[in-house]
């Protein structure tokens, strides 16, 4: 049987594949999880492969991506010490402006062998879940999660990890993906199943969108939802 982890390193193994297709304007539809192919103004051009030009033009592109899903402007956490959980290959969250941000995830080495430029303003250098980490009590001012707390293997064990490491005048901000399960996203979760992990912080749901905000149609079912849960109700509805 095919493990949960097996599966995402395969995902972002042909993820590369994508972005130098998406990158060379070969996509049928000539964009790619809702981001345009890059023109040549466009395209960086700066590094030694075009799999390496090719991921940082998506980056490029798609640096907002964060600021949007997290419903906040760029610098809303600027001179904060931020905790990303399930940070992933690509550091959007180094464009939070001001920000000092750490990033942990259980397939880090998996990223740098497949060839990922990982750059993020700091990141744990080794392969970490969450329900590991040992950080010191209330070591960061915010804990945030994009699309990345449901893949976890033990999501109330997540959960009160990031409660403990966050400080108690902190802010837990985290993106939930609703869905049904899947051999990468092993968690079914409901408003009830979220709101029960929590014990330290007063977090609500804050926000929620059907996948085709975020994403086109298609790219998930219809029924899958992005529910945003914070203690804090800020609600950012400016351009980037």
């Amino acid at each position: 049987m095919t493990s949960k982890y097996d599966e995402e390193r395969k995902f972002w193994a042909d993820e590369i594949s994508r972005y130098v297709k998406w990158y060379r304007g070969e996509i049928r539809s000539k964009e790619m999880y809702g981001v345009r192919c890059p023109d040549s103004k466009t395209q960086i051009r700066r590094f030694e492969t075009e799999q390496l030009n090719a991921i940082e033009t998506w980056i490029n592109c798609d640096k907002w991506r964060y600021c949007r899903h997290l419903i906040i402007e760029p610098t809303y956490f600027s001179g904060k010490i931020i905790l990303e959980v399930g940070c992933g290959p690509l550091g959007l969250s180094r464009f939070f402006a001001g920000a000092k941000v750490t990033g942990i995830d259980p397939l880090h080495t998996h990223y740098s062998e497949c060839g990922y430029p990982i750059h993020m303003n700091s990141i744990i250098n080794e392969d970490l879940r969450i329900e590991d980490f040992n950080a010191p009590d209330e070591s960061f001012d915010a804990v945030i999660s994009v699309n990345a707390i449901d893949h976890v293997d033990d999501f109330k064990a997540a959960i009160a990890q990031c409660e403990r490491v966050c400080r108690s005048d902190g802010e837990i901000r985290i993106e939930v993906h609703y869905h049904a399960a899947t051999v990468t996203e092993p968690h079914v979760l409901t408003d009830s199943d979220v709101g029960a992990a929590f014990s330290k912080f007063a977090v609500r749901k804050i926000s929620e969108n059907p996948s085709w905000v975020f994403y086109p149609k298609g790219t998930h079912p219809e029924s899958d939802r992005f529910a945003l849960w914070s203690n804090r109700d800020h609600i950012y509805r400016g351009a980037y």
